[in-house]
């Protein structure tokens, strides 16, 4: 299997998909002693702060009282089987004063990779859930069957399967140097890449050119597919690609953006030393993209400049 070391990816995970239509099985894996059930409350996950931020899992013998139904068969990895659980009473999790339901974007550095894909997986079933528990058609609550991988309305028949949006992102060179733009809404000094919804019927490398091309003026000359890497901030996956510019003369045509910049690598040095710069948090795309080109032909690494 082809593996990826984006952040939230993990590839290891048996999905265990042909089970999932089967109740008896999944009832049992529930009752396993390496059940582990993931609980997501309003889009946070369940972490332990003291004495040390970790990831929070709760075993068989602790989940009972919830309803089964709504729990959500994730896969097994290693002698564990996942489930995600959406939980509508905070204070059942939280009255242990050491647990605290948090954003999982911001605790994610602290999580090794195994943990931050897991939970970014959980997250992104139940906010899928969330999103489909009325029928869009006829306004039922609907069930959900297959593991929770479906989404009937006994109202209309309708079904609902889980979906992501898939949004582009790309790092946009020429010659020696890089594109680097910042959002208004962003905290000061923040500089990304560029990335946006893939609209539809469009296809990727479509989405790549139109973005760039709206939000910066500047028309592509090559485009190339890089990686992808889920992102649950709801729900989407970014599809990752590198790419070169025609010319260096930026417009900025829309509002979305605040600033858009070339970047040598001496320049992203000496800003980020007199921290002028700084770069998207380590566990994304964004930043692996500029890492792979800022390592490509400079003597200092991205990551040991950053510390």
């Amino acid at each position: 299997m082809m593996k990826t070391s984006d952040f939230f990816s993990l590839d290891d995970l048996n999905r265990k998909s042909e089970y999932r239509t089967n109740p008896e099985y999944l009832k049992r894996l529930k009752e396993d002693p390496g059940a582990l059930f993931i609980p997501v409350f309003s889009q946070k996950n369940l972490f332990m702060n003291k004495p040390e931020t970790r990831a929070v899992f709760i075993d068989s013998d602790s989940i009972t009282g919830f309803n089964n139904d709504e729990v959500i068969f994730l896969g097994q990895y290693e002698d564990n089987y996942y489930f995600a659980l959406g939980v509508q009473d905070e204070a059942s999790f939280t009255n242990n004063h050491s647990y605290k339901f948090d954003d999982l974007r911001k605790i994610a550095p602290l999580l090794n990779k195994k943990e931050a894909a897991i939970l970014a997986y959980a997250k992104g079933m139940i906010y899928w859930r969330e999103r489909v528990k009325y029928c869009g058609k006829c306004g039922h609550v609907t069930i959900l069957e297959d593991g929770g991988h479906r989404a009937l309305c006994p109202g209309c028949n309708s079904l609902f399967f889980p979906q992501t949006d898939p949004a582009i992102i790309v790092i946009v060179t020429y010659r020696d140097k890089c594109l680097l733009a910042r959002q208004p809404v962003w905290p000061p000094k923040r500089f990304s890449v560029i990335a946006g919804f893939v609209e539809p019927g469009e296809s990727l490398e479509s989405a790549v050119a139109r973005e760039v091309l709206e939000e910066t003026g500047l028309k592509l000359k090559k485009i190339t597919y890089h990686s992808s890497q889920p992102w649950p901030f709801p729900g989407s996956i970014m599809l990752g690609f590198k790419a070169e510019a025609e010319s260096d003369s930026i417009i900025l045509h829309d509002k979305e953006l605040e600033e858009a910049n070339w970047f040598s690598r001496e320049e992203i040095i000496e800003k980020i030393k007199s921290k002028e710069l700084k770069l998207s948090t380590q566990i994304s795309i964004s930043f692996r993209l500029i890492e792979e080109w800022f390592n490509m032909e400079s003597k200092v690494p991205l990551k040991k400049l950053l510390h």
